[in-house]
């Protein structure tokens, strides 16, 4: 998906009786591009990195309190090692994400859903004093908070 970012795409569905050679295209593997797909896969994340809103030494402050955060270092674990096949055998702390944990990624030692930073619990009421500090308009605050971070998540 990332590699298609620099073009402009017209996608036009043809049913598979219409492709002869259908079913021969969808099992071919491209081995060649894999290092091409990391590549731009870290490119990727290091432009998100950067257009955060969020200072450096918060994003240290994040990295070290995520470090020491139970619930976030369980899904650390589970997005690194891969998810289990059902909800049932998922551990108890990562179970609140299962419904979203194709968004989740770890990188440099913070958790993201999507673009948004999952703020460890400890640094949650800091954040949104900081966050209602700014004195911006409640349709601001909200639309603040809910762009760069998740807040909250309940099992």
């Amino acid at each position: 998906m990332i590699q298609t970012l620099p073009y402009d795409l017209e996608v036009i569905y043809s049913p598979g009786s219409d492709i002869p050679v259908a079913d021969t295209l969808s099992r071919l593997h491209l081995p060649d591009t894999d290092f091409q797909i990391q590549r731009d896969t870290e490119a990727y994340v290091h432009a998100v990195m950067k257009t955060l809103p969020v200072s450096d030494s918060k994003l240290r402050k994040i990295r070290q309190l995520t470090e020491h955060d139970k619930q976030i270092g369980i899904l650390q674990s589970v997005i690194q090692h891969g998810w289990p096949s059902t909800r049932k055998t998922c551990p108890v702390d990562a179970s609140a994400f299962w419904n979203i944990r194709s968004d989740l990624a770890e990188v440099d030692g913070i958790v993201f859903k999507s673009q948004r930073i999952i703020i460890p619990q400890v640094l949650r009421q800091e954040t949104l004093i900081q966050l209602y500090a700014a004195h911006l308009s409640i349709e601001k605050n909200k639309a603040t908070r809910e762009d760069a971070f998740i807040l909250r998540y309940e099992r």
